[in-house]
């Protein structure tokens, strides 16, 4: 429901052919409309993991800021609570991320597409692949 926050919960598994996975974008989008877009990115050398919020402004990420953290990332349409979001992996071919989310009034009643995208260290991606839906429900 609106302002109601929920864990969306997005695994993502790399094909044997990829070596490190390095980010995961993920959208959630109305057709061509981005209503928040978050970046997971792993930092190989030192295991380090942060998440970042696409500005459709700008057309940039903003600073990044480790899962965990007293922070929080907001749009227009939503809010992403870091100090409730966490990753599961890497190491390891899979990496789940528990995104913790609240939808602000103009989401209600709408259905929203979640869709991921993912890069490994070497340049090689996948995505942006439809990985769920988002209903928001009015209050």
């Amino acid at each position: 429901g609106v302002g109601e926050p929920a864990t969306l919960a997005v695994t993502w598994t790399h094909p044997a052919s990829w070596r490190d996975l390095e980010t995961i974008d993920v959208r959630i989008v109305d057709g061509e409309e981005i209503v928040l877009r978050g970046r997971f990115r792993h930092e190989d050398d030192t295991d380090d993991v942060s998440f970042s919020v696409f500005n459709p402004a700008s057309g940039k990420f903003g600073r990044p800021a480790a899962p965990g953290r007293p922070q929080r990332f907001e749009t227009s349409w939503a809010t992403l609570y870091l100090d409730d979001s966490s990753v599961l992996g890497p190491p390891g071919p899979t990496v789940t991320l528990n995104l913790r989310v609240s939808f602000k009034p103009r989401s209600a009643g709408r259905v929203f597409q979640v869709e991921a995208f993912a890069t490994d260290d070497e340049g090689h991606e996948q995505g942006f692949d439809p990985v769920g839906t988002v209903i928001v429900r009015r209050r």
